[in-house]
């Protein structure tokens, strides 16, 4: 019961710090250019990005993709930001 408590009380600590590095990561990108692209309304990604609302799975493979970035670095911060080029 204390393991499911603590990962709760994390979450929005993890969104926070997911948030600012996708917001970091998107120079000339809008927050609108971001919801249109991973299917969120912009009210719902501008939340994600403020960590106010938990980031769901989707929204940051969107993110990845559109931004070019890493998952690996996107939530541990570790590695490249750089995703794979194609």
């Amino acid at each position: 019961m204390t393991d499911t408590y603590t990962l709760k009380s994390n979450e929005l600590e993890v969104s926070q710090i997911v948030g600012l590095r996708i917001r970091q990561s998107m120079g000339e990108t809008t927050v609108k250019d971001l919801a249109d692209f991973t299917g969120w309304s912009e009210a719902e990604a501008a939340a994600f990005l403020d960590g106010s609302a938990p980031i769901p799975l989707a929204f940051l493979a969107g993110a990845c993709i559109i931004l070019n970035i890493s998952a690996d670095w996107l939530l541990t911060g570790s590695g490249t930001r750089q995703g794979v080029t194609r």
